[in-house]
């Protein structure tokens, strides 16, 4: 199976789960692009396509945005947006150096920035789990600090939509309001972070790439299109649990230099 298909797959399921689960589009395509292409890039990538299919989910589900949660969770979310960014940018320059990891008869090579990220799928997907969402502290302070914390993992790696979902549960909102005020947020973070990406050394796209990208941003729209149709309808626990299993199963292997 090449490059092509196995993005349009991945992006097709990917952009329907991010209306039935918690998973988010990058969460998933992330792991799929750096099978063939280095994490800085794939980061870039999938960031680029997280932020079409944004834009074309915020136009489909628009009307139903809370404007107020938007902006109390939106600027604290865009700081820290800015800030992971240029971490990103610090792992990069001075986390790549080989790490050789022995384990008797099984010798394997990562690096800081592989470990880094990594661990942060494994959390995150771990996070989105347990479903812990219930368990928040009700206060402004935690809330404003909550929009700060998923923007820096945003900036950083993508990771944004558990932390998001977990703090903007603080308001009552239904499902339909819930994910277009999500939506809005989530595009924030990318058109702060994908600007600052783009701008520094490690971002070296070339036609395999490009070809890449706009496969994955075709069928995540696809995808969005059906999750919106079926989103009163349907559940996928199963395949959540499946995908949850996928990616833990992943950032093990990423982070030990496996993959």
């Amino acid at each position: 199976m090449n490059l092509e298909v196995i993005i349009a797959i991945t992006s097709f399921v990917a952009s329907i789960l991010t209306f039935i689960s918690g998973f988010g589009l990058g969460t998933i395509l992330l792991p799929i692009f750096s099978l063939f292409f280095s994490i800085e890039v794939a980061i870039a990538a999938t960031a680029i396509v997280h932020l079409f299919n944004n834009i074309f989910k915020s136009v489909i589900t628009l009307k139903k945005t809370n404007w107020e949660v938007v902006v109390k969770f939106g600027v604290p979310s865009i700081i820290g947006a800015f800030l992971g960014s240029f971490i990103l940018q610090y792992l990069i320059d001075y986390g790549t150096t080989l790490i050789h990891l022995d384990f008797g008869s099984f010798n394997t090579e990562t690096n800081v920035l592989k470990i880094c990220i990594g661990l942060l799928i494994l959390l995150f997907t771990i996070f989105e789990l347990l479903d812990i969402k219930n368990k928040i502290i009700q206060s402004d302070k935690v809330f404003y600090f909550g929009g700060a914390l998923s923007g820096f993992f945003g900036g950083i790696s993508g990771h944004q939509g558990a932390l998001r979902t977990l703090f903007l549960s603080k308001f009552k909102m239904d499902k339909h309001a819930f994910i277009a005020t999500g939506i809005c947020i989530a595009m924030a973070v990318d058109l702060t972070r994908i600007p600052i990406y783009l701008n520094q050394d490690f971002v070296n796209f070339n036609s395999k790439i490009f070809t890449g990208i706009l496969v994955a941003i075709i069928f995540a729209f696809m995808g969005a299109i059906i999750g919106k149709l079926i989103l009163n309808k349907i559940k996928i626990k199963l395949l959540y649990r499946i995908v949850a299993v996928f990616l833990i199963g992943f950032s093990i292997c990423f982070t030990l230099g496996v993959i």
